[in-house]
C-alpha cells in the first residue's frame, strides 16, 4: 500500500488495529475500518481510520463507493479470515486492487470465475507472520512515536490471573484486543 491508495481493513482487532495505523502512516487515503463491533469501530477512528463501517450494513458497497469517489479499494486487508470477510473484501476491490489475507480459518472462500481476475487484474496475496527486519522497523516506529501499540494492549496480567484473562478474551469482556502475561 502506498500514498493515496484507498485501504480497507476487515477486522480491527490486534492485527487490524496496527494495519490501520500503518496505512495512515504510509499515506494511504482513505483508510477504512470494517468490523461488526461498534466499540471496535470507534477505537479504529481514534487510531487513525478515516471511516469506520459495520460489515453487516446492507448499504456497505454504496458507502465504500461514496468515500472512495466511486473507485472502491486499491488494497483490502482481511484480518479475520472468514469466508464472508474474504469475499466481501474481494468484492470491494477496484480493478487492479489487491487483497491481502492476514486472518486465517478453515473456511473456503469462493473467488468466482477465474476469467474475472484476468479482466479486472485483481490480486489475492496471502501473508503469514513477519521477517526479523520487520521487528526492527516497527520498534523504530514505536520509539519515534509514529506507531502507538499501547492501544492494542488491553491489559497486563500475572500468571496467577491468566485464566481470568483468557476468559475476558473469550467473552469479549471490556472489548479487549490483547492481554499480555507478565511472569
Amino acid at each position: 500500500m502506498g500514498v493515496g491508495e484507498s485501504v480497507g481493513v476487515w477486522g480491527v482487532g490486534g492485527v487490524g488495529t496496527h494495519i490501520v495505523q500503518l496505512a495512515r502512516l504510509v499515506g494511504a487515503a482513505p483508510v477504512i475500518a470494517l468490523d461488526i463491533n461498534p466499540a471496535v469501530l470507534e477505537r479504529a477512528l481514534e487510531l487513525g481510520a478515516d471511516y469506520a463501517f459495520d460489515t453487516r450494513d446492507d448499504g456497505l458497497a454504496d458507502k465504500l463507493a461514496e468515500v472512495t469517489g466511486g473507485r472502491l479499494l486499491d488494497v483490502a486487508f482481511d484480518a479475520v479470515g472468514l469466508k464472508v470477510t474474504f469475499e466481501q473484501a474481494l468484492g470491494s476491490l477496484t480493478n487492479g486492487g489487491r487483497l491481502v489475507g492476514v486472518g486465517m480459518s478453515a473456511e473456503s472462500p469462493t473467488i468466482g470465475p477465474t476469467v474475472l481476475f484476468g479482466v479486472t487484474r485483481k490480486q489475492v496475496l496471502g501473508h503469514l507472520g513477519y521477517q526479523n527486519v520487520d521487528i526492527e522497523t516497527l520498534a523504530r516506529l514505536v520509539s519515534l512515536g509514529r506507531l502507538d501499540i499501547s492501544r492494542s494492549i488491553s491489559e497486563v496480567v500475572g500468571l496467577e490471573d491468566l485464566p481470568a484473562g483468557i476468559e475476558k478474551l473469550e467473552r469479549q469482556q471490556g472489548n479487549p484486543i490483547r492481554i499480555l502475561v507478565k511472569p
